[in-house]
């Protein structure tokens, strides 16, 4: 089939240019000037459809997903991504972005002007979003593409309408033809307070996700509703060229102005960026790396953010996935066992000796607060007892703290049974403080069936807890003499 380019002249003329194979290594081409004085500084083809077989997901199941470009599958049906057999381009110039289409003529689909009080001295930068076949939405075969385009500071995403190539061929009268300007400004926002500040670069990772490099080497990452959603610092920025700009009319002469563009690129969930010393790669992180990324950062709370993220599908188990390949179960129990590994971890770095504030009652007992809250946002408080989370507690500064955050949710019944264990370190608890009515209250409270009936017995009666000691034996064992006959008995003494 017959593969398109367009090139550019630095005097300004742009021309587009077919390639047709013929047979036996014989291509024609054809050369076509699309215009003299467009002076067009940058371009960028609409990426083609692309789509995420389950071979790829199941082999890797660390999160990285790159396109696939390959060979059309039976089921990629054409017509849901129309836009692709139109040959769709952006041209950056230094005073517009115009949308073209080749196919079946060329011209100008859409042009986004230069905004009003923008310095003459700023360039825009601008990508196309990913289009991944289940995102793709066409309607009266009319797709909807999305471009962001950023001048300065300020970002303006786009919705372009591209209209399927037999739609076109149809049209026979000029009432049928659509307007000249076929764009929708869908959000626009600033990434950054300053209005001095430019972008040099801008990236579409996912449907959800635009990068923003600004000329302050910080690199924003933003959805494209303008949420701020990281930022980091680069120390080097990438490599610029030089191109003239040049005045007509009463003022003329020209400029050298500086241009980054072609200098930071992805494919998938990377993302390169091409400096003067150095070509840089970064990478979109899965939710899996993500967290682990945070916590040798030690950065607890985000590591623990991003895990509830995760469990609640508000970030994808993919960078690049729909959401439809998402299984809400499997993600649920692999970030469960992902908190059980993390949280013993936390703790021993919390509660050591080097810790600052380790020996504060307050840190403590926000310690024991976040902790209990994970788990309850989980689901699964019994799993707080098991023997590698409760023993760095019953082995710490933090164990009063912990055994007092136990008893609000034995009370509200949240929390219906205790292992032996942590059973017997909340009555030595309250005993040595004086309080064994709470522990009485807490075995009301609890599945008498799931106590151990002997330590409880023995609790009861060692610390006069004769309501508890009266409720396990008649719920348990349908006994309502042992109670009485024990209360009896004590009462003697």
């Amino acid at each position: 089939s017959a593969v398109d380019a367009i090139s550019s002249e630095e005097g300004g003329l742009v021309i587009h240019h077919t390639f047709s194979p013929l047979g036996m290594g014989v291509i024609r081409v054809k050369s076509t000037s699309l215009g003299e004085r467009t002076f067009v500084i940058a371009a960028q083809a609409m990426p083609r459809a692309h789509y995420t077989s389950a071979a790829e997901i199941n082999a890797h199941e660390n999160g990285i997903i790159s396109p696939t470009w390959g060979e059309t599958p039976s089921t990629f049906d054409a017509a849901k991504h129309v836009a692709d057999g139109t040959g769709i381009v952006a041209l950056c110039t230094m005073n517009a972005v115009l949308i073209m289409r080749l196919h079946p003529r060329a011209e100008v689909i859409a042009k986004i002007v230069r905004p009003p009080n923008t310095d003459m001295k700023v360039l825009p930068v601008m990508c196309w979003s990913p289009r991944n076949v289940d995102d793709i939405v066409v309607e009266e075969d009319v797709e909807n593409c999305n471009l962001v385009v950023v001048w300065g500071s300020s970002v303006y995403v786009l919705a372009v309408k591209v209209e399927a190539t037999r739609a076109l061929q149809k049209m026979n009268s000029e009432h049928d033809k659509r307007s000249v300007n076929a764009s929708q400004v869908l959000k626009s926002w600033s990434f950054d307070s300053n209005s001095s500040v430019g972008a040099v670069a801008v990236a579409w990772l996912t449907q959800g996700l635009i990068c923003v490099l600004s000329d302050r080497q910080k690199l924003h990452v933003c959805t494209p509703e303008g949420v701020n959603i990281e930022q980091m610092s680069l120390n080097e920025p990438p490599s610029s060229r030089e191109i003239t700009r040049t005045s007509h009319g009463q003022e003329v002469g020209s400029e050298r102005l500086q241009c980054w563009n072609s200098t930071v690129t992805m494919h998938g969930v990377y993302l390169a960026i091409l400096s003067p010393s150095r070509l840089r790669l970064g990478k979109l992180l899965g939710w899996r790396e993500r967290v682990h990324a945070k916590k040798n950062a030690n950065d607890w709370v985000g590591a623990f953010e991003t895990l509830l993220q995760a469990r609640d599908q508000n970030v994808a188990v993919w960078p690049i996935l729909p959401k439809k390949f998402n299984d809400s179960e499997l993600t649920k129990k692999k970030t469960l066992e992902i908190l059980i590994e993390l949280v013993p971890k936390f703790l021993v770095e919390s509660l050591s000796a080097r810790a600052p504030q380790v020996d504060n009652p307050v840190h403590q007992d926000a310690i024991s607060r976040v902790v209990l809250g994970l788990f309850l946002a989980f689901d699964a408080l019994e799993l707080l007892y098991s023997p590698t989370i409760f023993g760095v507690f019953l082995h710490s500064k933090c164990e009063s703290a912990f055994l007092e955050r136990i008893v609000p949710h034995v009370m509200s019944d949240k929390l219906r049974a205790l292992p032996v264990e942590v059973m017997q370190a909340l009555v030595d608890h309250y005993a040595a403080l004086g309080d064994a009515d709470v522990i009485e209250k807490c075995v009301l409270h609890m599945d008498v069936e799931s106590l151990d009936l002997n330590q409880v017995a023995r609790l009861c009666k060692q610390h006069g807890m004769y309501s508890a000691f009266a409720h396990v034996f008649t719920r348990v064992l349908n006994d309502f003499t042992t109670p009485m006959e024990t209360m009896f008995n004590a009462s003697l003494t």
